[in-house]
């Protein structure tokens, strides 16, 4: 009992000098590539099944996810309705995308003009051609821009898309953030009784993945767009950047070890 009580003071007066260990983490950046996420931040992208995440969040999530799967290539962030606004210029630290894109990309910011009826939608997807003037880089010429959308656009003419992205190329992703059992909520759990899915967002998005030689996924196939992703960046130089230092704190893991020679000490008393 007394080796215990002795190991019990120890493993606190360890967690009382806080101890942590310290790391390195090497990185690399792509210095040919960049990608955009763009948030579709209409209305409609409010919409959820009761007591599930919008499609607005799940659009966030799955940003966050591919980003993390992508660490050595620039991310910028973008939103849009029926224009296109530039949150972030690509950049590889994937703690202001991650902050970006929680706190800066928000449903209706900026507003849209006030040109249409309440019940109409705001969302057009052609916007999105204005990407292909001065988002990018000059040096990148591997470009990639990343959609999430639930594809409930007014009338559009994707071949204009796909006249703009093909002067430099870019590539095109778009995520397909939709279910039909979505509504959305008003205060008081009522739904909106002038929204309703419109089951065609997916031929539109096909429409316009053919006019710009992209792809279209759901939201739930995280895994086939980072492979898409990673098939249309291909591979380039990369510039060694300074490693990122890491702290990990110890305390809780020593305090967590006192508790087995108290636990012993318990048992010998049955307490």
């Amino acid at each position: 009992m007394l080796v215990s009580i002795t190991l019990i003071g120890a493993a606190l007066g360890i967690a009382a000098a806080q101890p942590v260990l310290t790391r390195s983490t090497p990185r690399a950046l792509r210095t040919d590539a960049e990608v955009y996420a763009v948030f579709d931040n209409s209305r409609s992208m409010e919409a959820r099944r009761l007591g599930s995440p919008s499609r607005f969040q799940r659009a966030k999530k799955v940003a966050d996810r591919v980003r993390a799967e992508l660490p050595d290539v620039p991310f910028g962030v973008a939103s849009f309705a029926i224009f296109v606004l530039p949150h972030l210029f690509p950049t590889g630290d994937p703690a202001v995308f991650d902050a970006v894109v929680r706190d800066a990309v928000r449903i209706g910011s900026p507003p849209s003009p006030n040109v249409f009826a309440p019940n109409e939608r705001t969302t057009d997807l052609s916007a999105i051609s204005s990407l292909a003037d001065a988002y990018f880089d000059h040096s990148a010429t591997r470009r990639l821009v990343i959609v999430f959308t639930d594809g409930e656009s007014n009338k559009f003419f994707p071949g204009d898309v796909g006249i703009a992205f093909h002067h430099p190329l870019i590539h095109s992703i778009l995520v397909h953030v939709w279910d039909p059992r979505e509504r959305i909520y008003l205060q008081g759990g009522k739904p909106d009784p002038g929204y309703r899915p419109d089951p065609s967002s997916r031929s539109q998005l096909d429409a316009l993945a053919t006019a710009t030689h992209g792809a279209v996924f759901s939201d739930r196939s995280v895994g086939a767009i980072v492979r898409r992703a990673r098939d249309d960046l291909g591979s380039g130089p990369v510039q060694h950047l300074a490693p990122e230092p890491g702290r990990t704190p110890l305390a809780p893991w020593v305090l967590g070890m006192a508790f087995v020679p108290l636990a012993f000490i318990l048992r010998r008393r049955n307490l």
